[in-house]
């Protein structure tokens, strides 16, 4: 049971960061080797400005808002089944909204041809490689025990005990 938290974890975390980075790869490629621009008036440049920084800010800001919040909630609870089915939603929700989040920056970069959304931008990745779900973080997000990590990741986490 806990295998299939675990995967969801993974599968969603990879997605949510390695999609979010190629699509701001291939924004900064076409932002500087393609010839052509769009060309719209100030007030459109103005708005898309405004609405991609405001649309980054909140993004980061929720994202550790929600972060802050729900992790000594998980803590807490007692269940392994259940912390680890609440944390798998968290992650699947927080990449996956960031991933069509970057998805609209990365389109109004494109239409507007501005380069400070290129900094903004690239927090709300940074924000997804700080908060990536390796074991070692699973471990202090869950406040799991030692004998808990053996039983989740029985290749990747040792204890002192096993190593004597």
């Amino acid at each position: 049971m806990h295998n299939i938290y675990l995967k969801k974890i993974s599968r969603t975390a990879n997605v949510g960061l390695y999609g979010s980075l190629a699509i701001s790869i291939a924004t900064l490629a076409l932002y500087y080797l393609w010839n052509k621009r769009f060309y719209i008036n100030e007030q459109g440049f103005r708005f898309m400005l405004v609405a991609g920084c405001i649309l980054a800010i909140l993004a980061i800001c929720t994202i550790l808002f929600t972060v802050r919040k729900s992790t000594p909630k998980l803590r807490q609870m007692d269940d392994l089944n259940e912390k680890l089915g609440k944390y798998s939603d968290q992650v699947s929700n927080i990449y996956l909204t960031t991933l069509g989040i970057v998805v609209v920056e990365c389109v109004l970069i494109t239409l507007s041809h501005n380069s400070i959304l290129f900094i903004l931008f690239m927090l709300l990745v940074l924000t997804l490689f700080m908060l990536y779900p390796n074991h070692l973080k699973v471990k202090t997000d869950l406040g799991l025990s030692d004998e808990q990590m053996s039983e989740l990741f029985p290749d990747l986490y040792k204890t002192e005990k096993q190593d004597e």
